[in-house]
């Protein structure tokens, strides 16, 4: 049973399966360097399947493994004026958002510059970095440990900058060589920080143990009842006295369909039996959201929340059937794979339209096991084919 790769951590219901894709994606992207490719395929152990793998399946699988990554990387980590993480950590600190923590679990770290900065504060032991991209954990921890020949040559080689001189017509040009922050925790700290592949939808082998949750910007990367199913998943492995904090750009509805409400993610928090510590609206730069930065529509961008769980459960959740139930269970049953597919059977044959989590689960547990089970939901939240609720309507 594969469970890491190159030291990081492999906390996915097919590690193997994981490994193909991973494989195929590396090798086809052209930016990854050759020594990477070959700790990827040495892992796999046999040469990856000849299946041909869309953009949108790799990221369902992989997250952020191509240019996106890149950009997330240089725009956290490369190190110009008005850094964007530089701008989060001042924010952060002012108002005392990570005050008196002394372990964290951030889901959906990216490039783990949030990470570098949590395992920096005085209190802080433990951090664990969480993200169901390995390349970017990878990366950001080279780029915590100072280790740059890790980085793709994309990422290290001379910049070049454009600027116009006042009264002049000419665009100037100048070449500088790649600079990138340097890491905040000390290096005989860095030992205190653990790299792990999770996927949030799925379910964990282990549990998160943290005193924090912290959920940056990654509801950033769905719209309406996805963020809501997400962010249910998310309340789902929180226990009473642990606290989580959300950063979420709000966005309304649009063409591209309903946005991410505060006030929906709020009465979330308060219907799961959070018991809010801290909450504002702020204006801060994100990575993971279309946003035109030549209009600013209001004052504020992004809701901020700390909270902590009480030992009240709060209200029931509910799984229910998805609207584009028909049309992706279709696709899905011609992709997938037999021998792996006896619990997602299980699952569709015997979800109704609407029943409550705990009941469903208590049907079909004994049959499959928690674990099955869990896999299997988080696998149908992920395509799209079911959603979380707050009650049954």
């Amino acid at each position: 049973m594969i469970k890491e790769l190159n030291g990081i951590g492999l906390d996915v219901p097919d590690a193997r399966r994981y490994l193909e894709v991973l494989s195929q994606a590396v090798q086809n992207i052209p930016f990854y360097p050759t020594a990477l490719r070959r700790t990827v395929l040495d892992a796999l152990d046999h040469a990856p399947p000849t299946e041909t793998w869309t953009r949108q399946d790799t990221m369902r699988v992989l997250g952020f493994v191509d240019h996106g990554l890149i950009e997330t990387l240089d725009r956290e980590w490369h190190d110009y004026d008005r850094n964007e993480a530089d701008r989060l950590f001042e924010y952060a600190s002012s108002h005392r958002l990570f005050d008196s923590i002394k372990s964290a679990a951030v889901l959906g770290a990216g490039s783990c510059r949030l990470g570098d900065y949590l395992a920096s504060l005085p209190l802080m032991d433990r951090v664990v970095c969480s993200d169901i991209s390995w390349p970017a954990l990878h990366f950001g921890r080279a780029l915590i440990e100072a280790n740059y020949a890790e980085l793709p040559e994309i990422l290290t080689k001379p910049r070049v900058f454009y600027h116009v001189e006042p009264q002049s017509t000419r665009l100037s040009r100048t070449t500088k060589e790649s600079r990138f922050k340097p890491p905040l925790t000390p290096s005989e700290r860095r030992k205190c920080i653990r790299y792990v592949v999770r996927d949030v939808f799925a379910g964990w082998v282990e549990p998160v143990l943290s005193e924090l949750i912290v959920v940056p910007y990654l509801l950033d990367i769905f719209r309406a009842t996805r963020a809501i199913s997400l962010l249910l998943r998310i309340c789902q492995r929180v226990r009473a006295g642990q606290q989580i904090v959300i950063i979420a750009t709000c966005i309304s509805e649009a063409r591209a369909g309903p946005g991410r409400d505060p006030g929906l993610i709020l009465d979330i928090l308060d219907r799961c039996g959070f018991k809010v510590r801290f909450l504002d609206l702020t204006f801060l730069p994100y990575s993971f959201s279309y946003y035109s930065y030549g209009e600013v529509h209001t004052q504020w961008n992004t809701l901020v929340v700390r909270a902590e769980r009480s030992a009240d459960p709060g209200a029931d959740i509910f799984i229910a059937r998805s609207d584009r139930w028909h049309e992706l269970e279709a696709n899905r049953r011609e992709k997938a794979n037999p021998a792996g597919s006896v619990a997602l059977d299980l699952v569709l044959g015997n979800l109704p339209r609407t029943e409550s989590y705990r009941a469903f689960g208590a049907r079909l547990i004994p049959q499959i096991g928690a674990t099955e089970f869990e896999n299997a939901i988080g696998e149908l939240l992920a395509e799209g084919l079911v959603e979380l609720r707050i009650g049954a309507s």
